[in-house]
């Protein structure tokens, strides 16, 4: 996909394999040579090596180089189309992407630059789900965590197993929740196999970038583990 490609430019965006096929596109970027990337398109959303102009000049290159009739216009490769919009339309927005399957919302500010890292300038807003799990064991910490716990072993209402790291503090960590306690966890989306996950994203420039279920704490008040009611379009 990359071969044709201009050696001094460096794209963020995501690949995608069609809606619903988290797993399957996870599968196929992590081998080489699979048939199965003639199914894979890279959605542009930015141009980091023009990261000192606006937003908006950075668009318009994207559109004049891999949009139609673009130099490096293919298949494989889509700038991710994008719409003006007042603050008061984002939630009818939001609702209306939510309503199709599909992941979120990006929110770029106007004339902004590039930024590889969090930033008050790009916003994203995404459904989360927020469920209840048993702690049934736990997973050893590495490197810094050595010592103390890396994740919580957990069970789901279903009987599904999963593990948690993403959310505990150093000291949870150090004194994690003891086995049979229920904590209240919140992920984005289930596999195809009903586990928790969170989003996929592959940058050409970061690699393949994926999320996890995070800790929110101990369920108090709940003596049974809880699955969320998940919509058929966020299991993946």
């Amino acid at each position: 996909m990359i071969t044709e490609l201009p050696k001094d430019v460096t794209l963020d965006g995501e690949l995608f394999g069609g809606r619903g096929e988290f797993q399957t596109t996870a599968g196929i970027v992590k081998t080489m040579g699979l048939k199965g990337w003639k199914n894979i398109t890279f959605q542009i959303l930015d141009v980091p090596s023009m990261g000192n102009e606006p937003f908006e000049g950075r668009l318009q290159s994207l559109q004049e180089n891999f949009g139609q009739g673009g130099k490096y216009h293919s298949k494989e490769f889509v700038v991710v189309d994008q719409t003006s919009a007042e603050s008061y339309h984002v939630f009818d927005m939001f609702k209306e992407v939510e309503a199709h399957g599909e992941e979120g919302l990006m929110l770029r500010k106007p004339g902004s630059k590039y930024e590889g890292r969090r930033s008050s300038t790009l916003l994203k807003i995404k459904p989360f789900f927020d469920a209840e799990a048993e702690v049934t064991g736990y997973v050893p910490g590495k490197g810094k965590h050595t010592g103390s716990t890396d994740a919580l072993k957990c069970k789901m209402a279903s009987g599904k197993a999963f593990a948690v790291g993403s959310g505990l503090s150093d000291r949870q960590r150090a004194r994690p929740p003891k086995v049979g306690t229920i904590i209240v966890y919140r992920f984005q989306e289930l596999t195809k196999d009903g586990v928790p996950s969170a989003s996929f994203q592959y940058s050409l420039s970061l690699g393949v970038r994926t999320g996890a279920p995070t800790f929110v704490g101990e369920a108090a008040d709940e003596i049974v583990a809880k699955d969320a009611d998940v919509p058929a379009s966020k299991k993946v």
